[in-house]
């Protein structure tokens, strides 16, 4: 049972180095995923590492504090912990928008920025933010949505959302967000 984020970070790579991912399924049988990646010793494929630079904190708002990451999958919630503590952030993660309102709340001043999922059960993220927004005007809000949703300029900016970003996300897109939002 998974989340279906790591698979898709895999996707990503390899369609990036010019090869498949090809899924066979059977019932009661199980699930085998092939990874086909074409790989030759004259291959000059340039891969973009992250620089040292893009990995630290790095903020443009000047804001200290927690960073408050919300996502109904608590695998997801991990990845942030993981990626961003070591490199200087505190995390705090919810898995439901009650349970992160409820850590918002508590202490709002805590946080200097907020990253929730759009879809998630009971409270959504619209929702989510709308209650933060009565008790903060000026916490820059990055919401998170995958399914390949677009979300309108004019919700975005009506819902006072900072940025919004698109799952499946990448390494240097959370490190990269969150730089811009955190001093």
């Amino acid at each position: 049972r998974g989340t279906g984020l790591g698979l898709s970070i895999v996707s990503e790579v390899v369609k990036r180095l010019g090869g498949a991912v090809n899924i066979e399924s059977r019932v009661g049988q199980g699930t085998r995923v092939i990874l086909e990646i074409p790989w030759r010793a004259e291959d000059k494929t340039e891969v973009r590492p992250l620089s040292e630079s893009s990995l630290q904190r790095k903020g443009t708002h000047g804001r200290e504090g927690a960073l408050l990451v919300v996502d109904d999958e608590p695998a997801l919630t991990e990845i942030f912990v993981d990626l961003l503590s070591p490199r200087g952030w505190e995390v705090v993660t919810a898995n439901s928008g009650e349970e992160a309102l409820k850590f918002f709340l508590e202490k709002p001043d805590r946080f200097a920025l907020i990253l929730t999922d759009l879809g998630m059960p009971k409270m959504n993220g619209w929702e989510f933010i709308r209650r933060v927004r009565y008790v903060s005007e000026d916490i820059p809000i990055v919401l998170m949505t995958g399914w390949g949703l677009e979300i309108s300029e004019e919700d975005r900016i009506k819902a006072r959302v900072s940025e919004v970003i698109s799952k499946p996300l990448t390494i240097q897109t959370i490190v990269e967000t969150v730089a811009r939002y955190t001093a």
